[in-house]
């Protein structure tokens, strides 16, 4: 990507397609498989925001690519932990009766940014079955990115080879 300070600190707008023009000079092409974790923030202004983000990695990786983000959910059982010392035996078990299950489309990604919790959203775009570490997929090889996500397989295990990979 080009410096943020200078596009703050310049006329230069970034767009949709300018973005898609720093990610293919940065090596992305179509077809690939890309797990992209980002941060508004580092990109400076964006017109369009979030949207133009995604829609400028989708075009430059086009229906025969993979686009993967985390939309990770331990912000349930960080804010369950985080409370853990604080509450009485008897709160801490309704707090854990009353917390509201994991639902693959409703439930909010958590500390992954405005990118990944939009793209969880999009048309599409499918999401892993997994209640803390849960991966949203667009693409050619989406179900196999999201299917089969087990509790045992988190962040780690060993997973078979994924075409594109």
């Amino acid at each position: 990507m080009k410096n943020k300070k200078k596009r703050r600190n310049s006329e230069e707008l970034v767009t949709r397609g300018s973005l898609a023009a720093d990610f293919r000079s940065l090596g992305l092409q179509a077809g690939q498989t890309v797990l992209v974790h980002s941060a508004m923030s580092k990109l400076g202004w964006v017109n369009g925001g979030a949207v133009a983000v995604i829609q400028a990695l989708m075009d430059v990786l086009t229906g025969d690519g993979t686009l993967v983000m985390p939309t990770h959910t331990d912000g349930y059982i960080d804010l369950y932990t985080e409370m853990h010392n604080v509450w009485s035996p008897e709160m801490k078990e309704e707090i854990q009766n009353t917390m509201p299950l994991f639902d693959l489309r409703r439930t909010p990604s958590f500390r992954t940014g405005s990118v990944a919790e939009l793209f969880r959203t999009w048309p599409d775009v499918l999401r892993s079955n997994h209640p803390r570490y849960s991966f949203a997929a667009w693409g050619k090889e989406a179900r196999f990115v999201t299917e089969g996500h087990e509790m045992a397989l988190s962040l780690g295990g060993v997973l078979p080879s994924c075409p594109g990979l």
